[in-house]
């Protein structure tokens, strides 16, 4: 697998759509690393620890089939949407860490085929990292709504930090 230009347009479009998602951490001004990413916004952030990084925020896809008012994501929202499959986005993202443009992962997504399936693809997204590609630094996976309680066990042993999206039925 290799990076290449469509890959770049739906990483911009969905790394931008995360400037809606707060990811409870500090940050310093986001700004672009590198001209190849001209769209894509590294976002410095400062740890809990005090410590500083480089977080890719990104959405894994921004479909989404609820149409939650209060979410800029919602499905009636009419704006281009964009999804990564799980082993394509983990390649891109190592690539990423690997050029040193990112030490870290904030990874959510929009709600597409049920919580259990969205979730089972960030999951998914972290196996990959963790275990076949030895990805050690930072990962912040979203717990969806509807996910199982053995899917949100798994994100915990995955992710350094969860957080979860709520949904009002």
């Amino acid at each position: 697998m290799f990076y290449n230009a469509e890959m770049d347009k739906r990483l911009s479009l969905l790394s931008s759509q995360m400037n809606f998602e707060a990811d409870g951490l500090p940050a310093t001004n986001a700004t672009p690393t590198c001209s190849r990413l001209k769209d894509v916004v590294i976002h410095p952030t400062v740890m809990p620890h005090g410590g500083k990084t480089r977080l890719l925020k990104t959405l894994l896809s921004s479909a989404c089939e609820r149409n939650c008012f209060y979410c800029p994501f919602r499905a009636g929202r009419d704006f281009r949407r964009a999804t990564f499959q799980p082993e394509e986005f983990a390649h891109l993202f190592m690539q990423l860490h690997k050029a040193k443009l990112a030490d870290g992962l904030f990874v959510s997504s929009g709600l597409a085929g049920g919580g259990i399936r969205t979730q089972e693809k960030l999951l998914d997204t972290a196996e990959i990292l963790r275990g076949k590609m030895g990805f050690r630094g930072y990962i912040h996976l979203k717990i969806m709504p509807g996910a199982e309680k053995g899917q949100v066990m798994r994100a915990m042993q995955l992710a350094d930090r969860v957080s979860v999206n709520l949904v009002i039925i």
